[in-house]
């Protein structure tokens, strides 16, 4: 009689039909043959080792028997559009050119799929803000619809990609945003033609002041060569020192440097330094009336003008 239980014969039956190795079937009927029987402390040791491995071993099982778990969320990959017919009504962007909507019309909301059919609800009339300056309804209206441009007070509000582009607001081109009252003030051309004009104000504003100090100082300069043509177009005035007057005029110098060169002992030639030293020695103990006839006397010279220097023109000659 075996000692296995039918469980375990089960069990051993199993792993032989998946096609285990022999090892792992003999570890398996070891591991029943130990808990059939009473087990000793290093028994038991054993046992507990060929647990942990009987787990690791039935592992591939666990795995191969179990079902494939199921990816949540949407499938992967481009959604299928459907049938014209069944599609929404609603406008949008799409490539840039206006395209109809790719959902499926919602059971309560009638032409429009469940987002667009919201927005119908606030209103259908396309091109359309709220008081907060977000776009509102269906602004891009219905594709059975002409596809629009402006709102009812004739302010653009879409441009299309396939429509003349030169009218969008460009940094480069001032005439598309210094006249661009024809956007609605909700757009973002309008917004950015705003940012650009008031940009371009500012450098010109900086522009003028800086030639406006250019010309300032292109007058003042201009008015500093007309003063200084006119103080060259008046005569010239020679202005003279009373001292000096009575030193080069009245023979004073000449009398100081014959003292100093009659001095006793003396070996070297009278300096200039000399008589001038001299000089200003005499000239400050002067009597102050003498001093006075030397000072009306150079005031007088003062006043006469200068004369201008005679050029002489000298030709020359050769003998024939």
């Amino acid at each position: 009689m075996s000692a296995f239980t039918n469980g375990q014969l089960a069990i051993l039956d199993s792993l032989t039909a998946q096609g285990y190795p022999e090892e792992v079937i003999e570890a398996q009927q070891r591991l029943y043959e130990a808990l059939n029987s009473t087990l000793t402390v290093e028994e038991e040791r054993d046992i507990l080792e060929l647990m942990e491995q009987h787990e690791l071993d039935m592992k591939p099982i666990t795995d191969k028997t179990a079902e494939p778990k199921r990816s949540r969320g949407a499938p992967k990959g481009p959604r299928k559009a459907p049938e014209p017919e069944c599609r929404c009504m609603a406008r949008v962007w799409g490539d840039g050119t206006g395209l109809q909507c790719k959902s499926r019309r919602h059971k309560d909301h009638g032409d429009y799929c469940a987002t667009h059919g919201k927005l119908a609800t606030i209103s259908c009339i396309p091109c359309q803000f709220d008081g907060d300056g977000k776009k509102s309804g269906l602004f891009m209206g219905r594709i059975d619809m002409p596809r629009p441009t402006h709102d009812a007070d004739g302010k653009r509000c879409i441009i299309w990609d396939d429509e003349d582009q030169t009218i969008v607001p460009k940094a480069g081109s001032p005439e598309t945003f210094l006249q661009a009252n024809d956007w609605h003030p909700m757009t973002a051309e309008a917004k950015k033609a705003a940012s650009l004009a008031k940009r371009w104000q500012t450098k010109q504003e900086k522009e003028g002041a800086k030639e406006l100090k250019a010309a300032e100082r292109a007058e003042k300069k201009a008015e500093k060569a007309a003063k200084k043509a006119a103080d060259d177009a008046k005569p010239k005035t020679k202005k003279t020192n009373p001292y000096f007057l009575w030193l080069n005029t009245s023979g004073v110098r000449d009398c100081i440097t014959t003292a100093l060169a009659q001095q006793p002992g003396r070996l070297t030639v009278v300096k200039a330094a000399e008589v001038t030293k001299m000089a200003g020695l005499m000239w400050g103990s002067m009597d102050p009336a003498s001093k006075t006839q030397w000072m009306a006397k150079a005031a007088e010279k003062a006043s006469q003008p200068q004369e201008e220097p005679i050029h002489l023109e000298v030709t020359e000659v050769t003998e024939a």
